[in-house]
């Protein structure tokens, strides 16, 4: 089983949002249980003023592991996570995540 899954930009850019992902860009949801195997396998700065990465134990573990998602959040997970940063770049590619799910949740309706 994974440490955890991918959300944020990295995640954004395979979900075909036009959005690239940089060095600090490193965004994550990870069970409460494996908190501490991510932060030593990441080497993540936990006590810093310029963390490099933003972790996030989500209420319902489940939820964003969705069998094939080859170690990433969800879209509307990484949607979320986009909106939550704010900056315009962001907040555009959260849009278009949105609008491909809503439009990939219609067709297969249509079915």
């Amino acid at each position: 089983m994974d440490v955890a899954v991918v959300s944020g930009p990295a995640a954004a850019g395979h979900y075909g949002a036009d959005l690239m992902a940089g060095g600090a860009d490193e965004e994550f949801y990870v069970d409460t249980a494996r908190f501490d195997e991510l932060a030593r396998s990441r080497r993540l700065r936990l006590d810093s003023a310029e963390p490099n990465a933003v972790i996030r134990v989500p209420a319902l573990p489940g939820v964003l592991r969705p069998p094939g998602a080859g170690g990433l959040a969800i879209p509307a997970a990484v949607a979320a996570d986009l909106l939550d940063a704010g900056d315009e770049r962001s907040v555009l590619a959260a849009q278009q995540l949105l609008t491909r799910s809503t439009v990939l949740l219609r067709g297969s309706s249509e079915v």
